[in-house]
């Protein structure tokens, strides 16, 4: 029975105007005079005359017999009223029924609340059963304003069928024969369906329908309330003729460029960018890429760096990483579908950083949340992806201002770059047993995902969320590394434990940290790494490796396709980058434990003097590596980051014992700042010691040194 509500879809361009619309004694088109007024209801409906939800309202003012004042809105869709705009902020469309003051909008709504709010007048139009009213309201709309062809005749196809089921149920829903949907007396139903009245071509095989439209048709209000069929033609003519140039436009304009995309279905990234492409009705080839077992020759030339998906490829041109793809495709294409940039500087600005945030904040919990192997580690890292959630929260109240969603009335950039993720966030749900989006905690979101949703283009662009629950291994061992068992022998003060921790983090790796007692060494230490017999030390399915940097290269390598990547994939650069790495540890770690193990004033000062000279260097360095961009390694945390990096909480506690400041906002301001930024990265938050234990053990360590050094 819900399939009657499938048959909404406004075709007047199928169908002669029915006779038993026009004025018999009159001319063709030309309306009966209205009926006397009614009483007096105080309202004003805000409508266009061709709309067949403002047709909805006018039929239930009329069938209860309510008075109205018509407020025309003369070019609803290029020129909408303040009033409209301000009684409908969030739609902006009509109709808006305002009764003593108060704005209603929605037709059905309206309609409604015409039938609660005015019981008294005429016959009630929801039926008194209180299972009927819900059969009434029913599924959304489907409607057939189809691109293609095809779309149209599929679209044209659930109709005929939804009228085939509403013919056979017609005697059930009429209660037994009765000329209306509601029984003897026109019901919510009939006024539901009366705007939709098509014959179809069909009057032989629905005469059930037929008769019943014959009948509404007769109707006073019927007459007052529904438009001229022959202008309604005119104008929905007119309207085609609009939206075929404005899709042929976009079409032309598609078809002079060529767009392929690379990607995985699964990818949450490439999600974002058909997103894009499908807001703006652009045309692409989309290339499946194996990326786990077998990248493409295409893929690894156009991505040598990173070598993932997605890239866009327009006219032979490779651009790589989703935000950026995303940006490009808006600026190439200004005039295709909707902006998702804001033209506004400040409000662009705005949009960009809580693309970043959901990016920098939201993902690397969330994975661990969806990826980790105990209960007590995804029940930390979904209480962090919640917090993030709140602060998007009010990101939504900011930049939407009252509207559907971030960027406004229309979808934005930072809807794009959220809205990828929501399969895998409502996975994620699932999974974890928790909600990530909750109507109680995060209204706004939650209304805001249920709306993403139910766009054409996250339709046509977000993955099944059943099909990636069931994802053979990705969530495990090819996406994760969940197949493989990973261990790391460390103590939490050890700055090179650090760097191994830090890529564990960056890459959303899970692994089992064990702490290892230095002045009491385990077996398993011992064995695992017999000659230099020190942490850190990586058991990867049982297998040890050792060495902070060779661990960190390891890691890289063998779980390439999962989170960044760290080495750079050039040969030459991957050579510049170890040479620095080398450098760190031979000319400013080894002076460092001269400065703080060294016996004498003099050791001591020269050891000061290298780790001075070593850091003018480094200033030198960074400017050159990351050539004006917040890393070493660019855009992006690179392997001379993570050396150094990891020593950034003993460089601190140094200066504090000190009282000398390494680096120094006159002499080394570029690694100062570098140093606040990778500082406040989540994976240096998740991999470095606290600084006030690391400071207390470093004046333990330092009173056992000094009090050695005497005793000799």
């Amino acid at each position: 029975m819900d399939l009657f509500l499938k048959i909404h879809s406004w075709l007047p361009l199928t169908l002669p105007p029915p006779p038993n619309l026009l004025w018999e004694g009159g001319e063709k088109g030309q309306r009966e005079p209205p009926p006397p007024d009614p009483p007096v209801a105080a309202a004003d409906l805000l409508g266009t005359w061709a709309s067949p939800y403002v047709s909805r309202v006018k039929l239930a003012l009329h069938l209860k017999g309510l008075s109205y004042e018509y407020v025309v809105e003369e070019d609803h869709f290029n020129n909408k009223s303040e009033l409209l705009l301000s009684s409908n902020p969030v739609h902006k469309k009509v109709p808006v029924m305002i009764h003593n003051g108060k704005p209603i909008c929605e037709s059905l709504i309206i309609m409604e609340y015409l039938d609660e709010a005015f019981p008294d007048t005429a016959a009630p139009l929801l039926p008194a059963d209180p299972t009927a009213p819900s059969l009434a309201s029913g599924p959304p709309t489907l409607t057939t304003s189809g691109k293609t062809g095809e779309e149209k005749a599929e679209g044209m196809r659930h109709m005929l069928v939804a009228v085939d089921a509403l013919e056979a149920a017609m005697e059930e829903w009429s209660y037994k024969g009765k000329p209306f949907f509601g029984g003897d007396a026109v019901g919510f139903l009939d006024d539901r369906g009366a705007v939709w009245r098509q014959d179809l071509g069909r009057r032989a095989k629905t005469p059930l329908l037929s008769a019943w439209e014959r009948r509404f048709g007769e109707m006073d209000a019927a007459k007052v309330a529904l438009p001229d069929v022959c202008k309604l033609v005119e104008f929905a003519k007119m309207r085609r003729v609009q939206l075929e140039a404005a899709m042929a436009a976009t079409t032309e304009m598609a078809a002079e460029d060529e767009l392929k995309l690379l990607g995985f279905w699964a990818s949450p990234y490439v999600c974002r960018v058909k997103l894009a492409l499908h807001l703006k009705g652009l045309i692409y080839d989309y290339v499946k890429e194996d990326v786990f077992t077998n990248k493409s020759e295409l893929l690894l030339s156009c991505n040598p760096v990173h070598a993932k998906v997605p890239v866009l490829i327009h006219n032979g041109k490779p651009i790589c990483e989703s935000q950026v793809i995303v940006q490009y495709i808006d600026e190439v294409f200004p005039d295709a579908g909707v902006t998702l940039l804001p033209a506004d500087p400040h409000d662009r600005a705005a949009a960009r950083f809580w693309a970043a945030y959901i990016d920098d904040k939201l993902l690397p919990p969330w994975v661990h949340a969806y990826r980790g192997k105990t209960d007590e580690e995804k029940a930390e890292r979904m209480k962090q992806t919640l917090a993030v959630v709140d602060a998007l929260e009010t990101a939504m109240e900011e930049c939407s201002k009252g509207n559907a969603f971030f960027g406004g009335d229309t979808v934005g950039y930072v809807d794009v770059a959220l809205g990828g993720l929501l399969s895998w966030l409502h996975g994620t749900e699932e999974l974890c047993g928790a909600k990530i989006l909750d109507a109680a905690k995060t209204p706004l979101l939650s209304a805001w995902a249920r709306r993403f949703g139910e766009l054409d283009a996250a339709n046509a662009a977000l993955p099944d969320v059943g099909r990636l629950l069931i994802l053979p291994d990705l969530v495990g061992s090819e996406m994760a590394g969940g197949g493989d068992e990973l261990k790391l022998l460390a103590t939490w003060f050890s700055p090179f434990a650090s760097r191994v921790k830090f890529v564990f983090h960056l890459k959303g790796l899970s692994y089992e940290n064990i702490e290892e007692d230095l002045k009491n060494k385990s077996e398993l230490l011992l064995k695992s790494n017999p000659v230099i017999k020190k942490v850190p030390v990586l058991l990867h399915n049982g297998k040890p490796l050792c060495e902070s940097m060779v661990i960190v290269e390891y890691l890289d390598e063998t779980f390439a396709a999962v989170g960044p990547s760290v080495v750079p994939a050039d040969p030459y650069e991957r050579a510049v980058a170890r040479f620095w790495v080398s450098y760190i540890d031979n000319k400013l770690v080894a002076p460092w434990f001269q400065v703080f193990r060294g016996k004498t004033k003099e050791e001591k000062a020269e050891g000061l003097k290298q780790m001075f000279e070593a850091t003018a260097v480094m200033e030198v360095a960074f400017r050159e590596c990351s050539k004006g961009r917040p890393f070493f390694g660019g855009d992006a945390v690179g392997i001379v980051d993570v050396a150094l990096g990891s020593q950034l909480g003993w460089l601190r506690a140094s200066e504090t014992l000190s009282g000398i400041k390494l680096f120094d906002p006159a002499k080394t301001p570029l690694l100062l700042a570098w140093a606040e930024r990778f500082l406040a990265l989540d994976a240096a938050k998740a991999s470095m010691p606290e600084s006030g234990r690391l400071l207390a053990y470093a004046k333990m360590r330092q009173a056992e040194t000094d009090a050695a050094n005497a005793s000799k």
